[in-house]
């Protein structure tokens, strides 16, 4: 059915990057999206980044069809890449805190981010 429309496949993400209690600049920040879109930022002297949204317009509305996306963050450090975050498509923003200390330790799926808020304006 025709119906043009906004369809969001990755939120707004405003975050720091930091290792322990030292902030990290210049630290590349990339958010992946399942359809193959790709954004990418560095974090600034403060390790504050702001990356996304990702979205398209979509002329149809396909009924009774669920949309399905994801998207994941990555921070790029010292050559390697570290999954920061992940999670199911949204347009509510959401602040990150990525803490690249906890790379040596990571076991969880989460990654090297956690969610301090969401959908703040």
């Amino acid at each position: 059915m025709p119906l043009p429309h906004i369809t969001y496949i990755a939120p707004l993400i405003v975050g720091t990057v930091k290792d322990g209690d030292k902030v990290l600049a210049d630290v590349e920040v990339e958010l992946a999206a399942f359809r193959g879109d790709t954004k990418w930022a560095k974090s600034d002297e403060s390790g504050a980044f702001q990356i996304g949204p990702i979205a398209h317009t979509e002329l149809f509305v396909m009924l009774g069809a669920d949309h399905f996306s994801n998207y994941t963050l990555y921070i790029k450090y010292e050559g390697k890449k570290y999954k920061g975050s992940s999670g199911p498509f949204g347009h509510e923003p959401i602040y990150l805190e990525c803490d690249i200390s906890k790379r040596e330790s990571i076991e969880s799926p989460q990654g090297l981010c956690e969610l301090m808020a969401d959908n703040f304006q």
